[in-house]
Formats: C-alpha cells, structure tokens, sequence
C-alpha cells in the first residue's frame, strides 16, 4: 500500500468503506435457467490475461528502458494500453526479476527500475504519480525506501503524490455516484483499476450501460484516442463483459451460468434480446428474442436503429438475432437497459472483431430475469 499522503479525509475514507465491501444503465435481470457449475468469474479470467500482458509488458518494454525518459515512455504505453496493474504478481528468484522479491505488481517493478536508472528525480516522481493518479498500489515494502529518497531528492514529490491520490479518490468517487445513477438496484461492489472496472450490482437491478460507459469517459477514464475502456457488470450471478471504443460498446463475452435481457427501446416499441453461453458450444453467446420472425421482418428496413452504438460479438444486434449467436472472445450509442433474463449486425471476420476490442440514441437497459 502507500503512504497515507491524503489522509483521512471523508473522501478517502468513503473510497475505502465502498471499494472494500465485499459483495450497472444498461438493465440486467436475475435468470431462471439452470446451468452448470459456474466457471472462474470474468474479472479473474480478466486477471489472467492482464497477467500474460504484463510479463509481455516487462519483457519487451519495461527491461529495455535504458534511461528514465525511455521508462516514462513505456509507463506513458502502459496506461493507454488498458492494462490491469493491480494484482499480485510471482516469478521465481533470478537474476533479472527476482531480486526485487517475489511477490509485487507493476507499480513496485517501476519503481525498482527507478531505483536502477536513476538520475532524473523529477521525471521519476512524475513517472509514480501518473501510476497513482491511475489506482496502481505497492506489493513490496522496499519500494518505500525507493519513496522516501525521491521525496529527499525532490522536494515537490510529496505534494505531487498527495494530487495524484487525490484524483485517483475523486474519480472513484464521481465513477461511485455514476455506478449508482445508472441503476434502480443496489451497488454491491467496484473496482477500478486503469481502464477496467467492475460493478456488482443486486440481483433485482436494471441498467443503464451506457450513463456508466459514457460517465466513464466523461470523467476521462477512458484511454487514448480511441477512449478505450472495459467493463465487468454483474448481477446477481451473472456477468457480463463490455468493451467500449469510441463510443460504441461491443458485448463480447458472458461468465458461464449467466443469463441477461438487454431491452432496446426504438421508434417501432421496445424489444427484449436474451443472452446466455450455448450449453453445448462453450464458444458461443446465443442471442434469443420471442417470435423472431416478426422481429425479424418488423426491423429489416431499420436495422441500424436497433441498437445504435452497440455491438454483440463485432455484429449488428439485427445480425446477431438473425443468426442466432455470436462468438465469445474469452478475452476481450443507443443506450439499452441490462438485466437477468428469466429464462423466457453485419457479421466482421475474428481479426476485425479482435482489432475493435483492441483498440445521442434511444434507450437500451439490461436486467436479470425474475
């Protein structure tokens, strides 16, 4: 953890009560279906792949910076890139990354470097307050002492460090009341960590994804200029995925065992599209709607106004219902409403979908179904 730079003040304190407790407006319901044993959530296979990204990170970037100016442009990539920094990463003693200890995540191996390259303490203060200001936290004690000799070399680092705390507890604040707005049903949990969140909402909740996605971005949470974000919303015990690019959110993958309903409100009436994982092919979302052919027919000439700035699997919501299903990443602006379900797009190659994820409209809510 850090040293305590801004205190106790009600701000941080209201932070901590909130994103410690332990248990989104698009609108989710709680499902009837019954499925098999639920896999890991989406937020811990979410960790998984920020785990090979940041070993990637350290291998090709981090332990090539031969100075601090090089190290600042690979924090500066890190950043927009979207990637996690908090959790807990351990690689057996060696020469090159075990001696910092084994147990300690990006912030510490930053820091560590710093240490090594040294020369710059103002760039190097900079380089730990933009991690802060982003959420980052220390694993390893020893990366205080690399703290207090920044802040002996550098007399404003303190300063700084308490302003880039600040933000980091303001912006989780304003992201709090965000959360709670886009919902008729309780916040269980959030987390933010760079460019990803998590929110957990009750099982009874309907959700307006896009006041979430959309205050993301306004809050300038969003990454680079593609304003890149990634969502986990779950309700009850269902998740689902969001990724967020340029305004467009593209719903790529659901935890196995889930079950929404987005409700997608147009100019021909409300519609009401059931998502969950096909049993039988662990690759694929199927999309379902009642009476599909007269949906079908009713939008064939309107296929864009049915959800605008929203994308299941890289496909049009008019394609995904017409096919029946999209395939799940596994990894990866018309508002619709988000709940769990109660169990009543112009299709682009992999490649297309996969460079999507990298990188004023009618109402759409999901929900869990009752």
């Amino acid at each position: 953890m850090l040293p305590n730079y801004f205190g106790s003040s009600q701000a941080a304190t209201e932070v901590r009560k909130f994103t410690f407790r332990s248990r989104s407006n698009n609108y989710l319901k709680r499902s009837c279906r019954k499925y098999s044993p639920k896999s890991r959530s989406l937020w811990s296979n979410l960790i998984q792949v920020s785990r090979e990204s940041y070993v990637k990170f350290l291998v090709l970037k981090y332990l090539k910076a031969q100075d601090i100016d090089q190290l600042e442009k690979v924090v500066d990539e890190a950043i927009k890139s979207g990637v996690r920094f908090n959790f807990s990463q351990q690689i057996s003693p060696d020469e090159t990354i075990g001696k910092w200890g084994r147990k300690y995540n990006l912030l510490d191996c930053i820091i560590a470097r710093i240490s090594e390259l040294g020369k710059n303490p103002k760039v190097a203060s900079d380089i730990v307050c933009k991690l802060v200001s982003k959420g980052a936290v220390l694993h390893n004690s020893s990366s205080i002492d690399v703290i207090n000799t920044l802040e002996s070399e550098f007399k404003d680092h303190k300063t700084n460090m308490k302003k880039a705390y600040e933000e980091y507890v303001n912006n989780t604040l304003e992201f709090m009341k965000i959360a709670k707005n886009a919902a008729n049903g309780e916040v269980k949990d959030a987390k933010m960590d760079n460019s990803t969140f998590y929110l957990e909402y009750s099982e009874d909740s309907k959700i307006d994804v896009a006041k979430i996605t959309d205050g993301a971005r306004s809050l300038g949470l969003t990454q680079g200029e593609i304003e890149y974000g990634r969502d986990i919303i779950k309700i009850g015990k269902s998740e689902v995925e969001i990724i967020t690019q340029k305004g467009i959110r593209y719903y790529t993958d659901l935890a196995d065992g889930s079950d929404i309903v987005l409700t997608f409100s147009t100019s021909l009436g409300e519609l009401e599209v059931n998502l969950y994982p096909d049993k039988q092919d662990k690759d694929k979302i199927i999309v379902e709607v009642s009476n599909k052919k007269e949906i079908l027919e009713k939008f064939k000439n309107c296929k864009e106004e049915l959800g605008e700035n929203c994308s299941l699997g890289g496909y049009l919501v008019y394609d995904a219902i017409e096919q029946g299903y999209f395939e799940r990443s596994g990894k990866l602006m018309r508002s619709e409403a988000m709940s769990q379900s109660n169990g009543q797009t112009k299709k682009s190659s992999w490649v297309e979908r996969e460079e999507i994820r990298r990188a004023p409209s009618f109402e759409e809510t999901v929900s869990r179904c009752i």
